[in-house]
């Protein structure tokens, strides 16, 4: 845990050079400080106020800067990688050389900023407000500015497999510009197609497959549906024929046991039948101890 600083006013404070990495900084004023090559990262800076703070080389890596106000901001080289600077005014900031690789500024404001020679790789500026900003000479590839607002110089830029839907090209300067595999809408595709090809545009990867592909991709999706129901329907089958011997092997008992009361009840019937053969001829039966019992106490 860094420090608690909420709410701290370190207006003008000279922290160049620190160690503020962790701290909450959450609605603390910093207008006018110096952060030059200051370590912030994994700040709280929510709210926060950094009006014309000077701090180029800084490290802002996985700060949280919601809704933060840093008009004028000097980050010239500074480190924004994984940042979310969502809602955030950077008014007329200069950021020229910084890396935000995966930072977000949704909903920002970057009116007149300038952002040259930035590694934004995958950093998003959905529905920003890109008015009057340069981000000249950045590579950009993957990175959204999906609906971002404003006339946006983009000149030079690497915008690979960016997602630029929504996006006026018209307000665009996008001379040298990188646009193979950008996502742009399907009006604008055909509004300016000529505009999009002469600056390398092709579709996305996966929409330039060609026709045999996706006939290949459908035959492949029918074999598996037929596997599938090809070993269903052989489960099934294993299951119905277990159920039969199931009952086979039930019946095979029952007989067994039948048998085997009608072999003791058989033995039993014998036994009877040959006592009875004895006494017939004429050989002595020996009374039982109970039929004495009986014959003694009837005399």
């Amino acid at each position: 845990m860094g420090a608690d600083l909420r709410g701290a006013n370190l207006s003008g404070a000279n922290l160049e050079g620190r160690d503020l990495s962790g701290a909450d900084l959450s609605g603390a004023r910093l207008d006018g400080a110096i952060l030059r090559g200051a370590d912030l990262s994994d700040c709280e800076l929510r709210g926060a106020s950094l009006a014309g703070v000077q701090a180029p080389g800084a490290r802002f890596d996985r700060t949280d800067a919601l809704l933060a106000t840093a008009p004028g901001l000097v980050a010239t080289d500074a480190s924004f990688v994984g940042a979310e600077w969502m809602r955030t005014a950077l008014d007329g900031a200069i950021l020229d050389g910084a890396d935000a690789r995966g930072a977000r500024f949704d909903h920002s404001t970057l009116g007149g900023a300038s952002w040259t020679r930035g590694n934004l790789a995958r950093a998003v500026f959905d529905e920003a407000d890109l008015h009057g900003a340069t981000l000249a000479g950045s590579r950009a590839p993957r990175a959204a500015l999906f609906r971002a607002r404003g006339q946006v110089d983009l000149r030079g830029c690497d915008l690979r497999d960016a997602d630029l839907r929504g996006l006026p090209l018209a307000a665009l300067d996008l001379e040298g510009a990188h646009l193979q595999g950008a996502s742009v809408d399907a009006e604008t595709r055909q509004r300016d197609r000529v505009q999009l090809e002469s600056l390398g545009w092709s579709a996305p990867s996966w929409s330039r497959l060609p026709a045999v592909a996706w006939a290949g991709l459908a035959v492949a999706v029918a074999l598996l549906a037929r596997g599938a129901r090809a070993t269903y329907a052989a489960l099934e089958r294993w299951r119905r024929e277990r159920e039969v011997d199931d009952d086979d092997t039930a019946d095979d008992r029952s007989s067994a046991d039948g048998v085997e009361v009608a072999a003791h009840a058989g033995a039993g019937e014998r036994a009877g039948g040959q006592t009875a053969r004895a006494t017939s001829g004429g050989q002595r039966v020996v009374p039982s101890p109970r039929e004495d019992a009986d014959d003694e106490r009837a005399e």
